[in-house]
């Protein structure tokens, strides 16, 4: 395995615990009403990072940053110590 990779991987991981951790911290804040472009009402989050995204929406976002967290993170990191100790696997996953 190369340098660039040896480094990259890291950062690559730390910034993804960085944006999925801030998606998923809770905000302080009260949904309220607003209506939509297509003159529908929709609730307003109001809180942590998805502030202006719907209720909905905000939802769906905060379940990908979970899974991200607990899927993805954890692959990436099995897959790049394998990879680093020559495993075929390894380096397979990690492409």
């Amino acid at each position: 395995m190369n340098k660039a990779m040896r480094f990259l991987l890291p950062c690559i991981v730390l910034l993804t615990l960085a944006a999925t951790v801030g998606g998923l911290v809770p905000g302080d804040g009260t949904p309220f009403e607003a209506v939509s472009v297509r003159d529908e009402k929709v609730l307003i989050n109001t809180r942590g990072l998805y502030f202006w995204d719907t209720v909905s929406s905000a939802a769906q976002m905060q379940a990908n940053d979970l899974i991200t967290l607990l899927l993805a993170v954890p692959l990436l990191l099995v897959s790049f110590f394998l990879a680093v100790r020559g495993s075929l696997r390894g380096k397979m996953v990690l492409a």
